[in-house]
């Protein structure tokens, strides 16, 4: 077995990345209330995101792009092998 947790059929697969645990932790309260969510794993820096993304192959990855560590989009979309798609979002958006 692979280690990669199973996963609710037809849900969505998402893989939170941020360098401050407390708003991920938030973030990841926030997502499993929604019944078509599942967070499938945490990372707290860009190189372990790299590491958890390949693991778990998630639908969405929820990434801050301002981490130490290989932080950014850059590196994880490199990767990933360009296979992934990017739409920002930040505290300031309506």
């Amino acid at each position: 077995m692979s280690g990669t947790p199973p996963t609710r059929l037809g849900s969505i697969k998402v893989l939170v990345v941020d360098d401050h645990a407390f708003f991920r932790r938030g973030l990841v309260s926030v997502l499993a209330e929604e019944p078509d969510i599942e967070v499938v794993g945490e990372a707290g820096d860009g190189e372990e995101a790299i590491a958890r993304a390949a693991e778990l192959r998630p639908d969405i990855v929820l990434l801050d792009v301002r981490m130490p560590k290989a932080g950014g989009d850059r590196r994880l979309r490199r990767d990933q092998g360009g296979r992934s798609r990017r739409q920002d979002r930040d505290a300031h958006d309506e």
